[in-house]
């Protein structure tokens, strides 16, 4: 990859605390970018805003959602924008360029009879005993999969009912665990320290042999215990996150809160929660009002 390329994300890394999956997305689509120049045999100082059009025109032809075709715009044009600064270039090809628009589809979340099925099909060995934690703590605390996977044994072992994690942007915020997840974690703690003792890398969240689990690891596990409970349907480590929120919204937390909880730096970023809590409200208006036929 480009030397400025290279820069430009040691940039968002360091000074932006851009998460490492976040990072990896940035960096696929610079390659495309790159790729597509080389193909026109023009320079990445060189690229005009035809280019620019021509290459989303070609991310658009490879049929990929808007939500990753803008992710790419967005990217792109931070990366031109990083080189204004650096005076390198004098445009931005990008900046004249309108994102598509995105269909905001309602975030899946879990039934809790789904999952109930889930954590009652677990084993009692070291594996089940684990899984069964992090799923707890998914729910618990609406924490995204890799501020569970960053957290530190000691802050796991430390901790009572709350603790802190790092989200987006470097930004700190407490989380809780709710008495279920409590016991869940200190069943985790002894089975953890019956095998390892205090694990080697310092990471709370490892595999059976002692290595801190990987975002792919976590993927993995959670479809192995999903096909084991007999759910079909698509579930993410993500999808814990939405259930948590639409949870707690619809029993009563005010959306600011939400938001905070979240770590959310935008309140526009937590309002589809409320979309779900309408819909919600509407299954119930049409299933109990003898008028029902809502439409």
């Amino acid at each position: 990859m480009d030397a400025l390329m290279e820069e430009f994300l040691i940039y968002q890394q360091r000074l932006r605390g851009l998460s490492e999956r976040t990072l990896r997305a940035y960096r696929t689509d610079l390659g495309h970018w790159e790729r597509f120049l080389q193909a026109e045999g023009v320079g990445i100082l060189e690229a005009d805003s035809q280019l620019a059009g021509g290459f989303l025109l070609e991310r658009r032809r490879r049929k990929l959602t808007p939500a990753a075709v803008n992710r790419s715009l967005g990217a792109l044009r931070g990366f031109y924008r990083f080189l204004l600064r650096s005076g390198k270039v004098t445009v931005n090809p990008f900046s004249g360029l309108r994102s598509l628009k995105n269909p905001r589809l309602l975030p899946r979340v879990l039934k809790q009879s789904e999952l109930r099925l889930l954590l009652s099909g677990l084993p009692l060995d070291f594996e089940g005993t684990r899984d069964r934690f992090i799923f707890l703590l998914l729910y618990s605390t609406g924490c995204r999969a890799g501020e569970v996977l960053a957290l530190r044994y000691e802050v796991l072992a430390a901790s009572v009912d709350r603790f802190k994690v790092t989200g987006k942007g470097n930004k700190e915020r407490v989380v809780f665990l709710t008495r279920q997840a409590q016991a869940s974690r200190d069943d985790y703690l002894c089975a953890l320290k019956e095998r390892f003792g205090v694990p080697v890398h310092g990471m709370a969240l490892v595999n059976r042999h002692g290595e801190p689990l990987t975002h792919s690891m976590l993927s993995h596990l959670l479809k192995k215990r999903l096909s084991e409970a007999g759910i079909i349907r698509r579930v993410t480590p993500h999808t814990f996150r939405h259930t948590f929120a639409t949870e707690i919204l619809s029993n009563g937390a005010d959306i600011r809160e939400v938001q905070e909880l979240l770590g959310h730096s935008r309140i526009a970023t937590t309002q589809i929660y409320t979309h779900v809590g309408i819909e919600r409200l509407r299954k119930i208006l049409k299933e109990a009002h003898p008028h029902g036929g809502l439409k």
